[in-house]
């Protein structure tokens, strides 16, 4: 599963997953250095998850690759974090507030690689558990 549900805990999904990997790649790695930090963590113990979740994260254009190494690709979570006030403001909610947080996360474009999908994501997310709510 990809994101979590009521039988499926977060840390199981490939978006819990995926956390741990991108909290694995501070600095670039090689795919073998990463599987040797992350091969003991319970979420990801076999090499087909580890693979799986990898190119989960690359879709999502969270991870490249280059020269052999795995690296993180960055965002501007505070530009998107501004706009996500913005529209909460100005009433937008649930499934208008997720489809302007990806048209603006895109700038867009239809091109996929160009998004913050981890943004777009994890705000909707909390938007919906209603955690990270003051």
């Amino acid at each position: 599963m990809i994101l979590p549900n009521k039988v499926m805990n977060l840390k199981y999904s490939l978006l819990g997953k995926g956390i741990i990997i991108l909290n694995s790649v501070r600095k670039p790695r090689t795919v073998s250095s990463l599987w040797d930090i992350v091969k003991m963590t319970e979420e990801i113990n076999t090499f087909d998850k580890f693979i799986l979740t990898l190119d989960f994260l690359y879709i999502l254009g969270l991870i490249n690759s280059k020269n052999g190494l795995i690296m993180r690709v960055e965002c501007n979570i505070t530009d998107f974090s501004e706009k996500y006030q913005e529209l909460k403001e100005k009433g937008y909610s649930d499934d208008s507030l997720f489809y302007e947080l990806w048209n603006y996360s895109s700038g867009n474009s239809p091109k996929k690689h160009v998004m913050y999908p981890e943004s777009t994501l994890l705000t909707y997310l909390s938007e919906l558990c209603e955690v990270f709510e003051k």
